[in-house]
């Protein structure tokens, strides 16, 4: 789920942005704003990603019929590019809908991912429910993109089966909480 949220806003930030820079100076400038913000929380030098080129999130010669993916990160760095997108996305917030629903998408994501990282092997009740809401939240927002994207015709935010077992996820969560409790 982080990699298609990630591919997905990363194209919207170089491919669609309506602003007077290059595609090239776009991505430049995405590249920069990952690596300011991965020195910002002091994430450690092993889980940055050094290199961010547009071959990452999208087909360089055909990027226009397919949807966004990520290609060529490995999962631990796609795991510390969570908490980078949603800071990226509210510095170019916008007042219509596309542009909340993506923060916000990318703002429960980046929830679910500190709910796991605080809760540890043994998460309580209140982490589970946490969890839960964060992982509806993110999947309710991501399935409004796609809506939004196939309104307009445009190739993003595809979704998958894997979106379906990310709901499944707050039921392993609540039944690892009744097993402690069975235990």
């Amino acid at each position: 789920m982080a990699a298609h949220c990630i591919a997905n806003a990363a194209f919207d930030m170089v491919m669609r942005s309506h602003d007077h820079v290059t595609q090239e100076g776009r991505l430049r400038n995405l590249q920069n704003k990952i690596a300011q913000f991965h020195e910002e929380p002091g994430i450690d030098c092993e889980h940055q990603v050094k290199r961010f080129p547009m071959s990452a999130f999208c087909s360089p010669k055909s990027k226009w019929d397919t949807f966004p993916s990520l290609s060529g990160i490995k999962a631990k760095h796609c795991r510390w590019l969570v908490p980078v997108f949603p800071q990226i996305c509210e510095a170019n917030l916008a007042a219509d809908d596309y542009s909340q629903h993506r923060y916000k998408c990318l703002k429960h994501l980046n929830t679910v991912y500190e709910v796991m990282d605080s809760a540890g092997m043994h998460p309580s009740q209140t982490d589970a429910r946490a969890f839960s809401k964060a992982m509806n939240s993110c999947v309710l927002h991501y399935s409004r993109l796609s809506v939004l994207c196939l309104q307009q015709g445009v190739l993003m935010w595809n979704t998958i089966p894997k979106m379906h077992l990310c709901q499944h996820l707050e039921l392993q969560v609540q039944s690892k909480i009744l097993f402690l409790l069975l235990w």
